[in-house]
Order: structure tokens, then C-alpha cells, then sequence
């Protein structure tokens, strides 16, 4: 991951992200300025007047203005001001410092220099006309940035907050050499971003905070001496850059969220194919992707990734970053290494090849129909826990076998605890039906193989043919399933006679074995039977034509979803009789 931040800092010019040691917001911008302006004079300060100026975001150096979420303090006395009646009392014309949320902003930036600017704090709580005056002016405006003059000069311009900039200027690449206040240095060793003997080396070079050598009990080449943890992961002043360059750029137009997550998306060009600058562009381009779409969301790339990588050449792979950042913790989820968009084109094609089936086309939902599309959100439903989910996306992006076993589970177990609460939708098995599609046509699953092949001349041998990665002809598959057609058939009936469905009893919510298939078939032709519908003889006579030739080498999961997925489609599989037509399905 590190390495191919580096190799992306490289090629990004330096004036596309100007330095900015201070932390300033260099796009803030205001229609004024309010300015407190101060002199010293006789070892005093003095309060001035109160002016007003047209802002010019072409000159932040001058303003000093740093922004961020919550209760910020910033380091430099500027501060936005949105509301200007939050400084204003509600009795009298006058501004309050003491109980306002900015006014006290105000006091706390100032306590950060100690006793030098103390009289001004007194000032700004005790000075009557400061206070009317700054009232007066403000009257007709509501947003502004409050900043101060001392002595005639921009806070920017300011000989007095000379040396408090030059320490906060050096902050950031000071954390890169210093450990508890002490300073370690290497000199003259080969750095590992630039690849050639630097004059300079540090050891605490990173631009996320999974990189701790600084912990106590960092693991650091040499024993835990901070004096050697350059040898961990020796990075120059100029290895710092283009890592700090290429984190800029990634925060600016590559990080995206997929399914709730948070991530990079970072490329990587194979043997430095093309322009370098054509190279940035076609990459910038995915955020100018998301900023066109339909929703107008400008931070979502989820299932529209495949369809964005497919269109890229392979001149650049792409590595997935997902992470969680909390504060100052940097939390790595997982990373897709390496995925090279003639495969995301793959994907594509074989997610419309699995979603032109019928049974997926012409769905209902109140009074629209629509046509069911695979997304990555389906697998969120069957795997909510973070880290499975996540290991299944590395797994399809990356090539990888997934657990046939464990993902079985899992989809069977979401049918049942649906089915228990009667909410299992009839969109929520062709969903897990779908996704399954998808990766067996990937080669991604490796379902289990039966012995019990069988074949017979039947109106629904069309439909396993169609499904034939799934059934493989296996006598067990196409007998549990046509019971669950079955099953569905009767509780159609006994909603019609009696508005209820009682032989849902005796589906032992949906967990099914072989033991409970082969009780099911006589109870449910005797329940048809008691109610003179019993319009699927046919039906009964396939399922125990294949029941003779099953050798139930499934596990209960398998057993349990082709049972439900023959409840969910027995729609699919029309009348025998006249009088089912009268049934609504």
C-alpha cells in the first residue's frame, strides 16, 4: 500500500497541491472581514477600531484561517462567524465574549500564547466601546470571518506571531523524527520510497496511523532503541512528499464509500504505460463519475465501479483500501489488491449474463414491476458482519474461492429467521439465487456433487436445464426443490379455504432435512386430498421418481435452500388443472 501511494506521489505536480504547512483552508471563502485592530503602545495594548474588509480568497497567508468540524480551536485568531447573533446579547446593544459560543473561542485561541496577548482577552470582555462599536458594524451583516490587526499588520504579516507559525509550520514533519521530544535522525542511508541514499532519513514517516513504531512496545529492527526505528522504514524528507502529495489527492478524488465503508481506491500504472498527465486525468475522472450520476451523490461508487473500471484500460491495476478512521485511529478493514479492469469487464458480462433469466425479470413490488439487478448490497443482506462481507468482495474482485459451506449457511440462515418473523419476501431468496449465479459463473464456488444423477422426460426438466450449474442433474436437488413447489401449492389452499396457512408448522421453519423431505411428500398429498385439491398428481409422481433415485449427499443448508427456492418460484410452474386457476399465486 505504501509503495504505491509513493509510486502515485511521484507523478502528481507539485503545484496541484501547494504546500500548506500551516493547515490553512486555502478554498474558504467570505464575502468580509471584520477586523479588531490593536496597537502596542508604552508596554500596553491598546483597543483601535473596529473595520471592515472585502475578503480575498487569493490571499489565505494574510487571514490565517483554519476550519474543522465541532468545537475546533484553531491556532491563529480567525474565525468564521455564520451567525454574527450569537455574539450579540439579547438585552443591549453589545457583544458578549464571555458567553457566546465564538467569544469563547475567541478567549481560548488567545490563552494558547500565554501572557502575550493577555490584555487583549481583558479587552474583548471588558471594553465598552469595543464592544458597541463592533455591535454598530455588524448590524447589517450576518457572516464574516472576525480576525484582529496588531500594530497595523494582517495576523499573517504579523512580527509578533513570527515564531508561533515557524514552530507550527515545522510540526507535521517534525512528528516524522521526534519521539518523546527527542530527535533521531539517520544520515546518508537508502530511503525506501526514493530508492537512493538520502542525506536525510526518518523513521516515523506515514500518512495514516496504522504505521505505531512510536507505541511503547513497537516492533523496531534493532531492539525497541527509537534511536533505530529509521531501519523499520527509512523515508527522506522527499519520500515524506510524495506520500503526502498522493494522500491529498486520494482524499480529493479517490475515496468513496461501498455498501456503508469507507475506501481508496488507488491505481497503480503497469510499466509506466502513457502520458503521466493523461494518467491523473483518466483517474480524476471517477469522482467527475460519481458527481454525474442520477442521485447527485459525490462520495458513492458502488455497484457503478464495475461499470467505471470496465471502461479503463489495463495501462493501471487498482487496489481497494477499505478502512475506518476514528479521531486519530486509522483502522485497515481489508484491501483488493491489483484488480485490472479487463476482469471488472468480466464481471460485468457475466452479471448480465446471470441476471437474463426469467425468473429474475418482470418482478412485482406494490403496483411497479421492475427487474431484479445483482449489487453488492445483496451480499450486506445474507452477511452483515464487516469483516465477512468484506472478505467476500476481496474474494470476487481478487479471484478467489469462496466458502460454498459458509455462505450457504448464511443465506439459508437469513431465510429462516425471516420466515420465522413471516416476513420472507419473495425478492429476498432470488437475491441470494442471483448472487450465486453470479460467482458459479465465475468459478468462484465449488457446490457439492452428487452421485444420484437423473434425467427423466418432465415438464420441469426445461427449467433445471436452464439452471443446470445449480441442479447438475442431481435427483436430490430437483426432488427437494419440487417439494418446496409443492408445499407453496398447498398453503396457497388453505389461505383460499381458511385465510391461514397451518402447515407452515410443519415446515420446521424452513430448517429441512432429509428425515423431514421424506415426511413432508404423504402429508402434504393427504392434506390435498382432505381439502379436494389435489390438483398435482403429476407433480407427486416426478418428486417420488426422483425421491427413488436420491442419495441425499447434501448438507442440511443445501437441503433447506433448494427446498425455499422452490417455495419462492412454485409461481413460476403453472396450473395442472383448471381448478387452479382460481388460486392466487
Amino acid at each position: 500500500m505504501i509503495q504505491k501511494l509513493a509510486k502515485l506521489g511521484k507523478i502528481i505536480p507539485k503545484d496541484m497541491f501547494p504546500d500548506n504547512p500551516l493547515g490553512l483552508n486555502l478554498d474558504f471563502e467570505m464575502d468580509y472581514v471584520v477586523f479588531l485592530e490593536f496597537d502596542y503602545l508604552n508596554e500596553h495594548w491598546e483597543f483601535k477600531r473596529v473595520i471592515i474588509e472585502e475578503f480575498i480568497k487569493s490571499q489565505p497567508e494574510k487571514y490565517l484561517i483554519q476550519t474543522s468540524s465541532g468545537n475546533f480551536t484553531p491556532e491563529f485568531p480567525s474565525f468564521p462567524i455564520y451567525d454574527f447573533n450569537d455574539l450579540k446579547k439579547k438585552e443591549g446593544k453589545e457583544i458578549d465574549f464571555n458567553k457566546s459560543k465564538v467569544g469563547k473561542r475567541v478567549l481560548r485561541c488567545l490563552k494558547k500564547y500565554g501572557n502575550q496577548f493577555d490584555e487583549i482577552k481583558k479587552i474583548l470582555q471588558n471594553h465598552e466601546v469595543l464592544k458597541t462599536q463592533l455591535y454598530e458594524k455588524t448590524i447589517d451583516i450576518n457572516q464574516a470571518v472576525l480576525s484582529f490587526k496588531l500594530n497595523g499588520e494582517y495576523l499573517g504579516n504579523s512580527k509578533l506571531l513570527e515564531k508561533r507559525i515557524s514552530a507550527i509550520g515545522e510540526s507535521g514533519a517534525k512528528e516524522y523524527y521526534t519521539f518523546k521530544k527527542k530527535k533521531y535522525e539517520a544520515l546518508n542511508k537508502l530511503c525506501s520510497i526514493t530508492n537512493k541514499v538520502e542525506p536525510t532519513i526518518w523513521g516515523y514517516v506515514s500518512p495514516y496511523n496504522f504505521y505505531a513504531v512510536k507505541t511503547e512496545l513497537g516492533s523496531v529492527p534493532g531492539g525497541f532503541d527509537a534511536r533505530m526505528a529509521w531501519k523499520n522504514f527509512p523515508v527522506s524528507p522527499k519520500g515524506a512528499e510524495y506520500l503526502n502529495r498522493a494522500e491529498r489527492f486520494l482524499k480529493e478524488y479517490l475515496r468513496f464509500r461501498f455498501c456503508g465503508i469507507s475506501y481508496f481506491l488507488v491505481p497503480e500504472r503497469v510499466l509506466d504505460i502513457g502520458d503521466e498527465g493523461d494518467f491523473l486525468d483518466c483517474i480524476q475522472d471517477f469522482k467527475r463519475f460519481c458527481l454525474s450520476r442520477d442521485n447527485g451523490n459525490n462520495n458513492h461508487l458502488e455497484d457503478d465501479l464495475i461499470d467505471l473500471m470496465k471502461e479503463m484500460d489495463n495501462s493501471a491495476s487498482y487496489t481497494l483500501f477499505f478502512y475506518e478512521e476514528n479521531n486519530a485511529e486509522f483502522k485497515i478493514l481489508a484491501s483488493v489488491e491489483d484488480v485490472f479492469p479487463s476482469y471488472t469487464e468480466k464481471i460485468s458480462s457475466v452479471k448480465k449474463n446471470s441476471e437474463n433469466h426469467q425468473i429474475f425479470r418482470g418482478l412485482k413490488w406494490k403496483k411497479e414491476k421492475y427487474d431484479l439487478k445483482f449489487t453488492f448490497s445483496h451480499i450486506k443482506e445474507f452477511v452483515p458482519e464487516q469483516a465477512g462481507f468484506l472478505e467476500i468482495v476481496r474474494s470476487i474482485f481478487m479471484q478467489k474461492t469462496i466458502d460454498y459451506d459458509f455462505l450457504m449457511g448464511r443465506l439459508v440462515n437469513k431465510f429462516q429467521t425471516d420466515y420465522a418473523k413471516d416476513e420472507l419476501y419473495h425478492s429476498t431468496p432470488l437475491k441470494a439465487f442471483l448472487f450465486l449465479t453470479l460467482i458459479q459463473k465465475l468459478n468462484l464456488i465449488q457446490q457439492t456433487k452428487t452421485s444420484d444423477e437423473a434425467t427423466m422426460a418432465n415438464k420441469y426438466e426445461k427449467f433445471f436445464e436452464e439452471y443446470a450449474d445449480f441442479f447438475n442433474s442431481s435427483a436430490t436437488k430437483k426432488a427437494v426443490f419440487l417439494e418446496g413447489v409443492l408445499a407453496q401449492k398447498l398453503l396457497n389452499i388453505q389461505y383460499q379455504e381458511r385465510g391461514a396457512k397451518p402447515f407452515r408448522n410443519r415446515l420446521n421453519s424452513l430448517k429441512i432435512n432429509e428425515r423431514i423431505i421424506k415426511r413432508l411428500l404423504p402429508e402434504m398429498i393427504e392434506k390435498l386430498e382432505q381439502y379436494n385439491k389435489n390438483y398435482y398428481y403429476e407433480l407427486e409422481e416426478i418428486i417420488s421418481s426422483y425421491l427413488l433415485s436420491a442419495k441425499f449427499e447434501l448438507s442440511d443448508d443445501e437441503i433447506s435452500f433448494y427446498f425455499t427456492m422452490g417455495m419462492n418460484l412454485a409461481g413460476h410452474f403453472k396450473a395442472e388443472g383448471k381448478e387452479e386457476l382460481l388460486i392466487n399465486n
